[in-house]
């Protein structure tokens, strides 16, 4: 008789016949052994697992702590009801996966998982790219949430079954490590057909429980980062998801309780390491395990462990202001996430909130999200961040908080309370320790957002050498904008372009001096920005800050690193952001940008076109710029902005030029490309503009830009802007706007 035809008798007992064939803990002791050795055996409701383990019964023991589960309904919050059973199926990429082998990891790749000879799934794949990070997400098992709503959706068993043999075959197959990976240890480990990554075993005889799990694989199965993700989410769904399903088969059950042992050991003798959002996911999954299996051995001690370092984290990962320190909002945003899903889960559970520390810190992650994020409910591009992240905003979050403001935000208006204001501030925003400052025209979907970059670099190495870059979005578009990231490992063009483009200022709106680099420093900020540094007022908003830290090597005798006036290279940008309330038109930016260098050096400015832009024109004599906008679903947008530099100041001797798609041995180095998502990489056009600062001994360079949007197409005609004086830490400019009068700003640069 096939197992997924045995039913259970009641809620109770388990037709011990019928189930019997495919009780593993009978026909292999070790397993058996290993099952009962993560379990508290004096927990409540555990004496009939205990009375045939001391038997030596682990087929028993297995027997009955299955039926504990199916009777004890703990964690409620996860379980699902039976579904009323037929052989309809779901299609698409559930289907995919469930019988065709074939998985989807989005721009990782796509293919057929092929199996090794026992059958099992090679969990070792790397995908149709030879990619590392296919591997690890292959093995974060979000397919396992993906066959549970099948089932849940049709009833059809054909799911459940594949979720019943998919764990039997991981848990098999990728047992925790345990000792010395070089011996075989408590483990039989041995290397993989190209000897990339070791792999463990169960095999009968291996001693249960005699060393320790560990961790010390570069890449998947046994990844921290991974351990985290699957316990945050998809194991602990399907194990108590599935509680209900006939065919989910007790050695399924034993064996997901054997991993759930596993990791909950490794993930506490672990600790939290690595960069932030590392430790916060092996914190959260740590956490994550304790309250749904309480049952573990050392579950209340791994809780507040998990807890211990979450707060922990909250204080020295993510800034007062609640910007995640690895200045990539993406992740930051998904560590905010995080940090929620675990609040969330003590309420589910019954169990004690987190303590008010970790409450009010968290609270500040979503402001930062909610007010840094664009027109659109975008987060801005920084570090390693794809387009249009929405992680900004999460309607739970909000409703736990109380924050309706939050939903103002996030819906342009349409919903929730109007965010308050003092006289002195206005719709703007500043995150003084994260160094980002939000220009904004209002909180409408056609508002006008700038987004100015004077903070560090990043505590990791998602961080990107972008300081004192400005993104632009208007009316709907995006103007100016952040190369992306690409991908971070392969072969193809996207990985090259991440490791020798994407992370370089030359991908940001932003110099480059002397064809030098910015150093990666400071990776955190030990201060926040001057307060003097920021002023936002209903009329203007205005910010400034400089940066001194690039590559000593390239800048040649006497290059100093920054961060001290005694360096060779020194560039303060100032926005001024002008609020008009004329209607369109009636509000732009203007930029100054200041070199000062101990020698003659040239200087190259940038400005990012989306790389569907409506239009791009340049007037080569005049070096004014018509960028159209593009859309974050990637259409081109009728949106624009003209790029009007400045005359008067420095002057650009060396023209503007617009580069597109460039690459060695044509050109000297990459230029014109941007990135959507993961392993996305396609032309965009740049402007570039070219100069030169000092000469002789040194000396000092003045520039200024006047950036001014519309929603429509128009002549770059009616603007215009000079620099008429500056006096060591103000630029004096004259603006004509539309055609209009000229008007004099004052915009300061520096201390």
């Amino acid at each position: 008789m096939p197992p997924h035809c045995c039913l259970f008798v009641s809620l109770l007992l388990f037709s011990t016949g019928c189930l019997a064939q495919v009780n593993i803990c009978s026909e292999n002791k070790t397993l058996g052994a290993a099952v009962i050795s993560v379990l508290n055996l004096s927990y409540p409701g555990l004496s009939d697992v205990a009375a045939a383990a001391r038997l030596g019964d682990f087929g028993s023991a297995c027997e009955a702590l299955s039926a504990y589960y199916v009777a004890s309904n703990t964690s409620a919050w996860l379980r699902r009801p039976v579904p009323p059973p037929s052989t309809r199926r779901v299609g698409g990429g559930v289907d995919d996966v469930v019988f065709k082998d074939y998985f989807d990891e989005g721009d990782l790749g796509k293919g057929i998982v092929p199996r090794n000879a026992d059958g099992g799934l090679d969990w070792l794949c790397r995908g149709p790219r030879d990619d590392p990070e296919y591997q690890n997400v292959l093995n974060r098992h979000a397919t396992f949430t993906g066959a549970l709503d099948a089932w849940s959706a049709t009833g059809n068993p054909e799911y459940a079954a594949w979720l019943d043999k998919t764990v039997i075959d991981w848990a098999r197959h990728q047992a925790c490590p345990g000792g010395d990976l070089q011996t075989t240890g408590a483990r039989k480990c041995y290397p993989d057909g190209d000897g990339r990554t070791p792999v463990c075993a169960w095999g009968e005889g291996d001693t249960p429980g005699s060393q320790a799990c560990v961790s010390s694989y570069t890449e998947s199965p046994w990844r921290l980062l991974e351990q985290g993700i699957r316990f945050s989410g998809p194991w602990p769904a399907t194990f108590f998801g599935l509680q209900g399903a006939s065919n989910f088969s007790i050695s399924a059950r034993a064996l997901l309780i054997l991993v759930a042992g596993e990791h909950l050991a490794t993930l506490q003798a672990a600790g939290t390491k690595g960069v932030s959002n590392w430790a916060i996911t092996q914190a959260t999954g740590l956490v994550t395990l304790s309250v749904a299996w309480p049952e573990l051995k050392g579950s209340e001690s791994a809780r507040e462990a998990g807890l211990g370092a979450l707060l922990s984290l909250l204080h020295t990962g993510v800034y007062p202001d609640g910007c995640e320190t690895e200045q990539a909002s993406g992740y930051g945003m998904a560590t905010a996430g995080d940090f929620f899903a675990v609040a969330q889960l003590l309420a589910l559970a019954g169990a004690p909130p987190p303590p008010p520390a970790y409450l009010s810190a968290l609270e500040a992650m979503w402001t930062y999200g909610a007010y840094v994020s664009d027109p659109s409910g975008c987060l801005p591009r920084n570090g390693d961040s794809d387009v249009c992240m929405r992680g900004g905003y999460n309607a739970a979050a909000a409703q736990y908080f109380k924050r309706p403001d939050w939903t103002y935000l996030a819906t342009a208006g349409r919903s929730g309370d109007v965010p308050s204001t003092n006289a002195t501030q206005g719709p703007s925003s500043a995150f003084p320790w994260a160094g980002q400052i939000v220009m904004r025209s209002g909180y409408d979907g056609d508002s006008e957002w700038a987004w100015f970059d004077a903070g560090p670099y990043g505590s990791s190495p998602h961080g990107h050498r972008d300081k004192l870059t400005v993104n632009l979005h208007a009316h709907g578009a995006m103007l100016l904008v952040d190369s992306g990231r690409f991908a971070y490992s392969g072969t193809d063009l996207s990985a090259v372009l991440h490791q020798a483009y994407a992370r370089n200022a030359s991908a940001h709106n932003t110099f480059t001096i002397g064809g030098c680099d910015q150093l990666p420093i400071p990776p955190i900020a030990s201060s926040p920005l001057p307060h003097s540094s920021v002023t936002l007022t209903p009329a203007f908003d205005a910010a400034f800050a400089s940066m001194d830290a690039y590559d000593p090597v390239c800048l040649g005798p006497g290059g100093v690193v920054g961060e001290n006036s005694s360096s060779a290279v020194i560039h303060s940008r100032g926005l001024h952001f002008q609020r008009g309330g004329g209607g369109p038109g009636s509000t732009f930016v203007l930029v100054v940008d200041v070199v000062n260098s101990d020698r003659a050096r040239p200087v190259v400015a940038h400005w990012h076109a989306h790389p569907n832009a409506s239009a791009l024109e340049v007037n080569a004599t005049t070096g004014v710029a018509r960028v159209g906008g593009g859309k974050w679903s990637g259409e081109s947008h009728p949106a624009q902005v003209c790029v009007t530099p400045a005359t008067g100041g420095s002057g650009w001797s060396g023209g503007v030029r617009v580069a597109r798609g460039e690459k060695p041995p044509q050109q000297p180095s990459y230029q014109g490309w941007y990135s959507a998502s993961y392993d996305d990489a396609q032309p965009a056009s740049v402007l570039l503009y070219t100069g030169v600062v000092g000469g002789g001994t040194g000396g000092e360079g003045v520039w200024a830009w006047l950036l001014h949007t519309s929603p429509t197409p128009e002549p770059c005609t009616g603007d215009s802007v000079r620099v008429v004086g500056h006096n060591g830490t103000h630029v004096e400019l004259l603006v004509r706007v539309n055609g209009g009068m000229e008007e004099s700003f004052d915009v300061r640069f520096s201390v």
